[in-house]
């Protein structure tokens, strides 16, 4: 019978402190981290647009959009994403 392997979870703090430090973009689900694939041209044109349309339909309202370099924290029940 196979064990299942055993993930050594990382704690928000170290995820966050490693970020700053790496030239490659994370995920950080529920302690566990993943790394980020790159997007393609097509994606970035796609991003733009919409962040582009967004901005123009949010200015001189309380919200604005953002780009995909800004990190944002969610709280669950069960855990914390990035």
């Amino acid at each position: 019978m196979r064990t299942a392997k055993k993930l050594n979870l990382v704690s928000v703090d170290d995820y966050l402190a490693g970020e700053l430090i790496s030239t490659v973009k994370h995920e950080y689900l529920g302690g566990v981290v993943y790394a980020m694939a790159g997007a393609r041209n097509a994606h970035n044109i796609i991003a733009t647009n919409t962040l582009v349309a967004l901005g123009s339909r949010l200015r001189g309202r309380s919200c604005r959009p953002f780009n995909s370099d800004t990190k944002i924290r969610v709280r669950l029940p069960t855990q914390v994403r990035f």
